[in-house]
């Protein structure tokens, strides 16, 4: 009896309280409440340069976007211009799928939207100029809410982190709409 009267007055009662209750609840419309899907459009750049890569991005958000999980179609080859190696447009890798799984952190949260810093692995069904299969993920996000709806802008790098040379990565800019 003692040692309840002393961890209630700490907290833990009310802790355990809201522990019970669902954050959100289960639907059969809704199988993953608290998960955003998200379906989008980018471009591959390289440096200050576009590289004309196309990517289309189907990205699965859970946990209130604490994790992430995408699929990544780059439907189009991708173009290196490095001038003394590649002096012309050089087609550095064709199309591909590629895969990440991250970590995602929100760092800023205002009325108009929400910041964002990922990190974590990504793998590409090829090996190509730009990296290797298994790579780094880097992600920096801006999420809007307009009109109920998520619009995400996102920066993302793949990359083997300079444990192999070369380390020219994959860079791309997406837009993304949640379904």
């Amino acid at each position: 009896m003692l040692a309840l009267l002393i961890v209630i007055p700490l907290g833990w009662g009310t802790r355990a309280a809201r522990a019970q209750e669902a954050p959100y609840s289960w639907t059969p419309w809704n199988p993953c409440p608290g998960c955003d899907l998200l379906v989008g459009a980018g471009t591959t750049f390289k440096y200050f340069a576009w590289t004309d890569g196309f990517v289309v991005p189907v990205t699965l958000e859970i946990d209130d976007s604490r994790w992430e999980v995408g699929a990544f179609r780059f439907a189009t080859p991708q173009y290196l211009y490095e001038e003394p190696v590649y002096p012309q447009s050089f087609r550095a890798a064709n199309p591909q799928w590629g895969f990440d799984a991250l970590r995602r952190w929100q760092v800023l949260h205002r009325s108009w939207g929400r910041l964002y810093l990922g990190f974590g692995g990504s793998y590409k069904t090829t090996n190509d100029l730009l990296d290797y299969r298994w790579n780094f993920a880097y992600l920096g996000a801006v999420r809007f809410n307009i009109g109920g709806s998520i619009v995400e802008l996102s920066l993302r790098h793949w990359s083997n982190a300079w444990f192999r040379a070369p380390n020219r990565g994959i860079n791309f800019v997406m837009l993304s709409v949640g379904l």
